[in-house]
């Protein structure tokens, strides 16, 4: 079987799970994760009172203070300019309020975001609603939020009328509420993923852990995750469908799968784990690429195809800018809240990782010719490529460009049925 080269990665993603195919599986994105640990709140409890470190776009002597907002709806949406579902949302929110402006409704978008980030975001995306800041999360604590987006409903009487999140809202639904009338919308799920379940949360009866395993079962959490050390012996996802196991399983991205598995449960996730005694830590992949081909009846191979792509490369008489790494230098990647960084990494994990997966979403080629081992920083803002394609020119002296080429694609189709 034709492999691509091994990029050599962590895997390790929190998102809010949704019915579309998580698109980041391939970098470390702890975007669309929050905690909370107060107890759960129901429908018809008071609302805790709703406290930011500063107000945008309200008017003069505005307030989030109960006895100010009471005889009002509240919308409270939490989201943030890095969280790519969020940003996805603004237009269905920037219509509701548009619909409803006059009415005795308020509408909130409560973000971590710092003011000035949140003032070069808006020149572009804009809101129309209020804005809460709250840097240190504490509405996510008091109102029990799990990831994002998410919503909370609060009714006129300052009770709760629902959690759930921002799709559910239709102007009908707001127009029962504003009307006093009883809703029912899906719960929001507030059960975190545990990357450590399968040594958690399971208990051998004969007190010996099994040193070869694969664990694969139905779960429901309010976000999920995957993670794998390279060249470990043991990898866990906690909470994800099915595509992102195979995405894990074979060390690949959504950008580069060929998903022809038929939308069946599409909403359903899993909990899955592996693990092989140490010193066969190259049997691990196999193991648990086997154990999907056989839970899921799959058929999964690599194939080069001809795709739409960007080709990174050095500009026309340019020269690059990268900082070699130093020898001794600990490696390291993340992305998260708008900011990537890298030490002593290939410029595949520029391409491969981060411009793919986190700025221009299809599959990204280096042409660069550049092999060493580098040092960078670099900001990005779904919806908004620019911005990391600008300061990929400034910083790094190089260009993204579209092109035509043959890639390497894991085709992912049905296997012969089992009689």
């Amino acid at each position: 079987m034709k492999r691509p080269p091994d990029k050599r990665q962590v895997h390790l993603v929190i998102a809010r799970v949704t019915s579309v195919a998580f698109a980041m599986f391939a970098v470390s994105s702890i975007a669309a994760s929050v905690a909370a640990q107060t107890a759960q709140l129901i429908v018809g409890d008071p609302s805790p009172q709703i406290k930011l470190e500063k107000l945008l776009q309200a008017p003069p002597n505005a307030s989030t203070d109960g006895e100010k907002l009471k005889g009002k709806v509240v919308v409270l949406d939490f989201w943030a300019t890095w969280c790519t579902p969020c940003v996805a949302g603004i237009p269905h929110l920037n219509q509701l309020a548009a619909e409803f402006s006059g009415q005795p409704v308020v509408f909130i978008a409560i973000t971590d975001d710092s003011e000035a980030r949140l003032k070069g975001f808006l020149k572009t995306a804009p809101i129309k609603t209020w804005i809460g800041i709250d840097s240190e999360r504490t509405n996510w604590s008091v109102f029990n939020i799990h990831g994002i987006p998410s919503t909370v409903i609060v009714g006129a009487d300052g009770r709760l009328v629902a959690a759930t999140t921002s799709d559910n809202l239709t102007p009908q639904i707001l127009r029962d509420v504003i009307d006093g009338k009883t809703v029912k919308l899906p719960p929001l799920e507030t059960r975190d993923p545990n990357l450590k379940w399968d040594q958690e949360e399971i208990e051998w009866n004969d007190g010996v852990s099994p040193i070869s395993e694969v664990i694969i079962k139905p779960i429901s959490t309010a976000t999920g995750g995957t993670w794998l050390r390279p060249e470990g012996n043991y990898l866990t996802a906690d909470g994800v469908p099915l595509e992102a196991l195979v995405q894990l399983a074979y060390q690949a991205d959504h950008f580069h799968l060929d998903w022809r598995i038929p939308p069946v449960e599409s909403d359903q996730a899993y909990r899955a784990a592996a693990r092989v005694p140490k010193g066969r830590e190259p049997q691990l992949l196999p193991l648990f690429q086997n154990a999907l081909a056989a839970t899921f009846g799959l058929k999964v191979h690599w194939q080069q195809e001809e795709k739409d792509v960007y080709v990174l490369r050095i500009p026309a008489n340019g020269k690059p800018r990268l900082t070699p790494a130093a020898s001794d230098e600990k490696p390291l990647f993340y992305a998260m809240r708008g900011q990537a960084s890298a030490k002593r990494q290939p410029l595949a994990k520029l391409s491969d990782v981060f411009l793919c997966n986190l700025v221009v979403h299809a599959p990204v080629v280096d042409e660069t010719g550049l092999t060493g081992e580098y040092d960078w920083d670099l900001p990005y803002q779904p919806g908004q490529p620019n911005v990391a394609l600008q300061a990929l020119k400034d910083k790094l002296g190089l260009e993204l460009v579209k092109a035509r080429r043959s890639i390497n694609m894991l085709v992912v189709e049905p296997g012969e049925p089992v009689h």
